[in-house]
């Protein structure tokens, strides 16, 4: 069982709407800093209710070129990492 807050902001993450400067490309998928990116969740219960899963880095022909874990901490913050970065960048997250 996810924590409430934990799936306010993966639910945030999934219905993300096209921004000029960050494009949403399909689902799980967007652009930040000139790259794109596509995540999946592993659905796997913690006993503390976060969220775990990949972030993977592709190239222009949709390739995987890099991985990343990202954890969505039972309060809803993203510890670190590039899916940190985009919640921020796009407000999902407010930085401390």
């Amino acid at each position: 069982m996810y924590a409430p807050k934990a799936v306010e902001t993966l639910n945030k993450l999934n219905d993300m709407s096209i921004d000029p400067d960050i494009s949403i490309c399909h689902h799980h998928t967007f652009t930040h800093v000139n790259k794109r990116f596509t995540y999946n969740v592993d659905y796997v219960d913690h006993p503390d209710g976060s969220i775990t899963g990949y972030l993977f880095g592709m190239d222009r022909h949709n390739y995987i070129i890099s991985k990343e874990d990202f954890k969505i901490e039972p309060n809803g913050d993203i510890q670190k990492g590039v899916m940190r970065n985009f919640a921020l960048k796009v407000k999902i997250l407010k930085d401390k």
